[in-house]
């Protein structure tokens, strides 16, 4: 009170008749220093009246007296006093009854008493309550299991035809690692055969589909590119004899190598057995390309190009337009191309073995031909250090790329839209998508010239996939074309790597150590342990 108030204190040892307090079916919480919910300021001091979760019948009106009852000070005493005999009784009995209740049916028994209560702000109240008496760690505890709860299975709940179109936009490797293992619905729905089906024609498969599960399919498609991507194969040599292997071919289970004592021999892949010999060229064999399952087509230093019967060993037709030794082949549906040490290459009708278009204008000799996936381009690189490309249907030179070597351009393959070429020690890759002609990266590693390439594109979108690359420092060399890295350094020949040629599941390469090696990286065969090194 203010010091001038008249207002005096009553003595504690006054014998002013007592006044009773009325009982009001209110009760007052007190809770100094606490934060207020809707404001969020904090009370230092003070009370706050809230409606009490249950209201007691109102007692009998009782005279109010202003008189203020004395304080009586009592001592404390430390005795505790005896429990009244009823309730050690009724103690003893509940004892006797069991009727003791865990911690589990005391959490129920309040979970039922919480869900009677009819207002909404007495339940409010409460959980205040219990968050206000809470410690940190338990907050802690408390806030993850609020936001594990607001957790929802929207595929689960969503019906199974528009999760199945959710999931297809999912990655396909998280649906192969997590998706599945979220819970049995989730693992049901991943496995549905739809959406595998969707990822395969999607994408760009290496096998072929031969029935049963999509899944499955898709599943040994990614094992194929990772055996490719971490070097896991198996490998053996087809030929072992006195003569260097010079070039080779590849087709589904047949692999061909033409041999400097003018020899083309063609083995199976799988049994290792030889299926024929040709003989026939003067001179070495320094270029072969398949014709379908029944016929090789092989370029020699005799300058001639022969067409072989495979079955019967017999050659059926050889075609004598180039002048000097023919390098390289390509073929693409019809369009057969060769390329010549006479400066020049020639566009064939395969068909009918007749030549359509020459291909002038190199100043050296022509080391290596190419065609794009419609034989509507092709390719050629040179001893004049460039490449040029032409236009099939008419033989037109329609640009002239300068690659700015010393070395001339020995090898190229295009795939997806790229094209790599092999200058020097060095592998360039370029862009020759919509009339383009733009390089990508240049790929630098080996310690001698590189003499073959062979392209591998998963996404042309992305600019991703594997080249391969061999040359004259006795290695294969496996790269990454987005990140420019060697991802293998494969030592398996002794001598110059002369030629190399891949397909879906396959490699093989040819050397001057007289040996035709094949590397298989189907994920169905048994992985060997390899002499591989990874690049520094």
């Amino acid at each position: 009170p203010h010091p001038t108030s008249t207002h005096t204190h009553p003595h504690p040892h006054s014998h002013s008749s007592p006044s009773p307090t009325p009982h009001t079916p209110t009760s007052r919480i007190s809770t100094p220093g606490r934060r207020h919910m809707a404001c969020g300021r904090r009370q230092c001091c003070g009370t706050r009246t809230t409606p009490a979760l249950f209201s007691p019948p109102t007692p009998p009106s009782i005279p109010i007296s202003t008189h203020t009852p004395p304080i009586i000070s009592t001592p404390i005493s430390t005795h505790t006093p005896p429990i009244p005999r009823a309730l050690s009784d009724m103690a003893l009995v509940t004892h006797n009854k069991a009727v003791h209740l865990s911690l589990e049916a005391q959490a129920q028994q309040f979970l039922v008493w919480f869900s009677k209560l009819r207002e909404d702000w007495q339940q409010k109240e409460i959980l205040q309550m219990i968050v206000w008496n809470l410690d940190q760690r338990e907050l802690y505890y408390l806030t993850a299991l609020l936001i594990r709860h607001q957790y929802r299975d929207f595929i689960a709940e969503l019906p199974e035809a528009l999760s199945m179109l959710v999931l297809k936009h999912v990655p396909s490797k998280d649906l192969l690692r997590f998706c599945c293992r979220v819970s049995p619905m989730w693992n049901k729905r991943v496995r549905n055969e739809m959406i595998w089906k969707h990822k395969c024609l999607n994408h760009i498969m290496r096998l072929p589909f031969t029935g049963g599960s999509w899944r499955q399919h898709f599943i040994h498609n990614l094992a194929l590119d990772t055996n490719w991507r971490k070097g896991r194969f198996s490998c053996h040599a087809l030929h072992s004899g006195p003569c260097r292997a010079l070039c080779v071919a590849i087709l589904h289970n047949k692999v061909a190598a033409g041999f400097a004592d003018s020899t083309i021999m063609i083995w199976d892949i799988l049994s290792g057995a030889l299926i024929n010999s040709l003989q026939g060229h003067r001179k070495a064999v320094w270029s072969l390309c398949f014709y379908g399952k029944e016929f090789l087509i092989s370029g020699s230093s005799d300058r001639t190009v022969k067409i072989w019967n495979i079955r019967s060993g017999s050659c059926e037709v050889t075609l004598e337009e180039h002048s000097g030794v023919v390098w390289s082949m390509q073929r693409r549906k019809d369009v057969f191309i060769t390329g010549s040490h006479d400066k020049t290459a020639v566009v064939w009708n395969i068909r009918h073995c007749s030549p359509t278009h020459l291909l002038e204008g190199h100043t050296g000799a022509v080391f290596a031909v190419e065609l794009d996936g419609s034989a509507q381009l092709a390719f050629t690189g040179s001893g004049d250090k460039t490449i040029r490309v032409w236009e099939v249907v008419t033989g037109c030179c329609l640009q002239v790329v300068k690659t700015n070597k010393t070395h001339p351009v020995v090898s190229l393959h295009w795939n997806l839209g790229y094209l790599s070429s092999a200058c020097g020690n060095s592998v360039m890759l370029w862009n020759v998508m919509e009339g383009n002609f733009q390089r990508v990266s240049e790929l630098r590693g080996h310690e001698d010239r590189v003499e073959c390439v062979s392209l591998r594109v998963h996404s042309s979108a992305s600019c991703t996939g594997l080249l391969l690359s061999a040359g004259r420092d006795k290695t294969i060399r496996l790269w990454d074309i987005k990140s420019c890295r060697c991802l293998q350094v494969l030592n398996y020949h002794s001598g110059f790597v002369n030629a190399l040629c891949s397909s879906e599941v396959c490699m093989a390469s040819a050397s001057d150590d007289c040996t035709v090696q094949v590397w298989d990286f189907h994920p169905k065969h048994k992985e060997t342990t390899t002499t591989s090194y990874r690049a520094k």
